[in-house]
């Protein structure tokens, strides 16, 4: 494998990043492009050793960087959180209840033209108006509006 293929790879992975949300493709990018530079420095290199230092690097980077290159923050399904925080951005919006919601057993609501699974403390019937009351990930926690 060339140093063209290596810098190739790499560039497709750090573009791709903007479209797979997570920031993780990203490491893969800075490894094949690291290995590609090192395969142009030393044309030599054997592929087996430039798979090694493609591995390495890629998870050295992922492992070390992540979390630093997040400002701090917590990341899962894509959207990064301050630990323990509760993403608040959908707080007080009203939502339409589309699969009825009991104590104890989630429904679904509309928000957004999306649906969203919901949890309430309180029954729900489907076509019920609710408003949110908190974020937890995907779920969304609402009460009669």
């Amino acid at each position: 494998m060339s140093y063209v293929f290596w810098l190739s790879l790499g560039l497709i992975l750090a573009v791709s990043e903007f479209v797979v949300p997570g920031f993780v493709i990203i490491f893969f990018g800075a490894g094949a492009l690291v290995t590609g530079v090192l395969k142009l420095l030393w044309s030599g290199l054997p592929d087996s050793l430039a798979l090694l230092v493609f591995t390495l690097s890629s998870l050295g980077a992922l492992l070390l960087f992540r979390k630093t290159w997040a400002g701090g923050k917590v990341i899962r399904d894509g959207n990064t959180k301050d630990e323990g925080d509760v993403d608040e951005s959908c707080v007080g919006r009203k939502v339409s209840v589309v699969e009825a919601i009991a104590p104890g057993r989630a429904g679904k609501v509309e928000l957004n033209g999306a649906n969203w699974t919901a949890e309430s403390d309180e029954s729900l019937e489907t076509g019920a108006s609710a408003v949110v009351t908190e974020r937890h990930g995907l779920t969304l926690i609402v009460k009669a509006r």
